[in-house]
């Protein structure tokens, strides 16, 4: 059986928080903005503002064609987890998947 690797960080951002926001991204209970990048391709900016307007959550994905393929940066507040982070010791962010129906919905990615 694999074994996750153990991380000789400790991130004050943890897995399942961002697992959390992603779900609830998804779900509608949160509105991801689009603030920067082309959402046919290349590193897509978005945030995430709470009440009062205040932004929570900021987060790059990388467009493939128009269609969500990864989550390259995560930050919340001043914190901030980078690719090579999210790709080593985050295995649920680096898996995670959407639906192009629920990328093009949420994200606006267009989808070809």
């Amino acid at each position: 059986m694999g074994r996750h690797k153990q991380s000789k960080f400790v991130f004050y951002i943890q897995e399942d928080d961002i697992m959390d926001m992603l779900e609830k991204v998804e779900k509608g209970e949160l509105i991801a903005r689009h603030v920067d990048g082309d959402l046919g391709n290349g590193n897509v900016t978005f945030e995430i503002a709470v009440e009062g307007g205040s932004v929570s959550w900021g987060f790059v994905v990388f467009s493939d064609c128009g269609v969500f393929d990864y989550v390259a940066i995560v930050h919340h507040g001043n914190r901030r987890v980078r690719f090579e982070q999210l790709q080593e010791y985050f295995p649920r962010v680096k898996s995670y998947e959407i639906s192009d129906e629920l990328a093009k919905l949420r994200y606006g990615f267009p989808g070809y």
